[in-house]
């Protein structure tokens, strides 16, 4: 568990739990630390250091939270840093995909950079006003869809040429 209990608390409560009376805890829970980056004011246009630009970040240190961020970030900086060793400019993926939302959200310039997970709030959309949440959803699943197909044919599968 991650938790901000004492560890004599957490035998106390975690020992109420039906069949666990009796246990014994080797280890006990403990908040982690979230340790990020201020990626606005330290990253390129890409995920590349301003100042050490043969340096690359992704992951959790680059601002995101999550697995499934983190790896979108770790693709994202393996693409930059392919273009760069090529001395080609790395075309992000488009601000109406979670990916460019999330590339976006890495270089936005605020007092207060935090962190940021996957969520509709981060991808562009359209003007378009919806009768339900759901179908704003669905549109802007089925537009980055598209979206991510298209740049990943363009630039994704450019590298590997």
């Amino acid at each position: 568990f991650q938790t901000k209990l004492r560890q004599e608390d957490q035998k106390k409560i975690f020992s109420q739990i039906p069949g666990l009376n009796n246990a014994v805890f080797i280890r006990y829970g403990q908040a982690h630390r979230n340790t990020y980056l201020n990626s606005p004011k330290v990253l390129k246009e890409g995920t590349l250091f301003l100042k050490n630009t043969k340096t690359a970040v992704s992951g959790q240190l680059s601002g995101v939270e999550g697995y499934a961020e983190s790896a979108a970030t770790g693709i994202l900086a393996a693409l930059n840093v392919i273009y760069d060793l090529k001395s080609e400019k790395f075309n992000p993926p488009p601000e109406d995909t979670v990916m460019g939302g999330l590339f976006k959200h890495l270089h936005e310039q605020s007092r207060n950079f935090q962190p940021t997970a996957a969520n509709f709030s981060i991808v562009k959309t359209n003007d378009i006003r919806y009768r339900t949440k759901k179908e704003k959803r669905f549109s802007i699943a089925e537009n980055s869809i598209k979206s991510i197909t298209e740049w990943s044919q363009k630039s994704f599968f450019k590298v590997l040429e």
